[in-house]
């Protein structure tokens, strides 16, 4: 038994080939972005001013969006970016001769034979006494650079 196409369906098939030059209904292209209710941007807004150096997935816990949903509308519509803190330790006068120390102790390593063929490895993470490691993906969300810069004090005892 053959089936034929309905009178509208030939109507839609036509009316698809005059707009698109092709009898195929096309899809629209990429995901269709979803709409940020004005209440979910003041949830958020009011999350970064009560606290601003939250992370973004802690606002997300808070509020019950989606990480991706605050980040979007920290981005988008409240004009917000993510800056990164500059973590600064204060050196002091034994540092100074304790880096002193190491960097002539690593320059005779390296002057002796056996040693020139070591590979040294360094890591971009700052360990520091207090149980504290410095996150590298630690940042801001501000709508301008706040150029902040929070200080460590040097507790190490040499």
């Amino acid at each position: 038994m053959a089936v034929f196409p309905v009178v509208n369906t030939i109507k839609e098939w036509a009316q698809n080939f005059r707009e698109n030059a092709s009898a195929l209904q096309r899809k629209p292209q990429g995901r269709i972005p979803k709409v940020r209710p004005p209440e979910n941007v003041d949830k958020v807004r009011m999350a970064t001013v009560k606290s601003a150096r939250r992370s973004v997935r802690r606002h997300s816990d808070a509020i019950g969006l989606s990480d991706r949903s605050v980040r979007r509308i920290l981005h988008k519509d409240l004009n917000f970016h993510p800056y990164k803190i500059a973590i600064v330790q204060e050196l002091r006068d034994r540092n100074m001769a304790n880096r002193r120390i190491s960097s002539e102790q690593l320059l005779e390593m390296l002057n002796d034979d056996g040693v020139i063929n070591t590979v040294l490895m360094t890591d971009e993470a700052h360990f520091h006494l207090s149980r504290y490691v410095n996150k590298q993906d630690y940042r801001y969300w501000a709508p301008e650079n706040p150029q902040e810069l929070i200080s460590v004090l040097s507790t190490a005892k040499y």
